[in-house]
């Protein structure tokens, strides 16, 4: 299947693809320049170095291209081999989620590597044509923020968990993509970014704007971070980023508090 993700084209050969929910609504009859494909056989690599060990994943250097091994509680449970515009992973469990997530680290990859946009950890809408994304650690309430903005407000989802940020000139783009996260909640639809609200758990509810030291510091929380191939256009973007509208929610998990935003950010953002 070729898809179109974010601006990329891209052969898609996965063997569960069949589970991959809303993936038809990105499919094209265009020449792919990027193909992902899972395997169930094992490559035998010849390993140079180790470049990087994290508790979630070891980057190797070998001699068919660079090798990432995933692991999960000490366990590997998939390989990514990157080569440039091609890349294969290999689930090492038999199972979609396995291969669910292998294929969006290649996805990011290709995002960094090849275009100018920002993956970013986020639940994002479509409000009267203008895009919000809701920021925060998983549990403090993204998705229900956007159920009630769909629910009051008539907006509509672009991604619930996974977003890229193309920069189109002086414009943010939310660019679709169907990598969403475990609820597979997207719409292949571009919507220019206009705020991003920062969510965090309280008592009352509360809007405020924030500085953009604050809001710099917060965003380190939820980006990808650069390489060294892309610092220099990842920084330019970020001083892009923060000229937005940036807002802290202080919010309890209560209906009230998607009322409290909807109206506050509605009120001092938007129009119909």
């Amino acid at each position: 299947m070729i898809i179109e993700a974010s601006g990329l084209i891209i052969d898609l050969d996965l063997q569960y693809i069949n589970q991959f929910k809303n993936i038809e609504n990105y499919q094209v009859s265009k020449k792919p320049n990027f193909y992902l494909k899972s395997i169930n056989e094992s490559i035998q690599y010849e390993y140079k170095k180790l470049e990087i060990k994290t508790a979630f994943y070891h980057l190797y250097d070998t001699n068919l291209g660079k090798l990432q091994i995933q692991y999960n509680d000490n366990n590997p449970i998939g390989e990514i081999l990157y080569q440039n515009n091609k890349i294969i992973i290999i689930p090492l469990i038999k199972d979609f989620n396995i291969e669910y997530l292998l294929s969006q680290y290649a996805f990011v990859y290709w995002i960094r590597k090849y275009t100018n946009g920002i993956f970013i950890h986020s639940s994002s809408i479509n409000y009267l044509n203008n895009g919000i994304l809701f920021c925060a650690k998983s549990g403090t309430g993204k998705s229900t923020q956007r159920r009630i903005w769909e629910q009051y407000g008539n907006a509509i989802c672009i991604n619930d968990d996974k977003n890229v940020l193309i920069f189109n000139g002086k414009d943010i783009e939310i660019s679709p993509n169907p990598w969403s996260g475990k609820h597979f909640k997207n719409t292949n639809i571009k919507t220019k970014l206009k705020t991003i609200v920062f969510l965090k758990q309280a008592k009352e509810n509360k809007v405020e704007d924030i500085s953009k030291a604050k809001a710099f510091n917060m965003l380190l929380n939820q980006i990808q971070l650069p390489s060294k191939e892309n610092e220099e256009i990842w920084n330019k973007n970020i001083d892009n980023i923060l000229e937005l509208p940036i807002v802290l929610f202080e919010c309890n998990m209560e209906e009230e508090a998607c009322k409290v935003s909807y109206k506050a950010l509605g009120g001092m953002h938007y129009e119909n």
